[in-house]
C-alpha cells in the first residue's frame, strides 16, 4: 500500500494470491454460506462467523425457491442439498 494507506500499486496486487488472504464473514446466513462458497472456490481461507448455534434457530430456509441451475450450483458445492421439493404454484405438492 501506498505511505497514505490508499490502494495497492498494480505490482502489489499481482503478487498476493487468493491462497495467502484469508476471509471472514459475519453471519451464517444463506447469503453468508453462498459468499463463503464461491470465495473458497477462488481459493482463499474462508471462515464464517455464526452468532446463534443452529440447534436454537427456526427453518427461516425452508421456503426458498431455487431454478434448476442454483441446485445444480448447490450439488455440486462442499456442502450439497440434502433434501428439495416441487410444489405447484397453489402451494401444494
Amino acid at each position: 500500500m501506498d505511505s497514505e494507506g490508499g490502494k495497492m500499486s498494480s505490482t502489489e496486487s499481482q503478487s498476493v494470491s487468493p491462497r495467502s488472504l484469508h476471509v471472514l464473514i459475519v453471519g451464517g446466513s444463506i447469503c453468508g454460506l453462498f459468499a463463503g462458497i464461491i470465495m473458497k472456490r477462488l481459493g482463499y481461507t474462508v471462515r464464517i462467523l455464526e452468532h446463534n448455534p443452529a440447534s436454537v434457530l427456526p427453518a427461516y430456509g425452508s421456503g426458498i425457491v431455487s431454478g434448476l441451475s442454483v441446485q445444480e450450483f448447490f450439488r455440486d458445492a462442499t456442502h450439497p442439498i440434502n433434501q428439495s421439493a416441487q410444489r405447484a404454484v397453489s402451494g401444494r405438492p
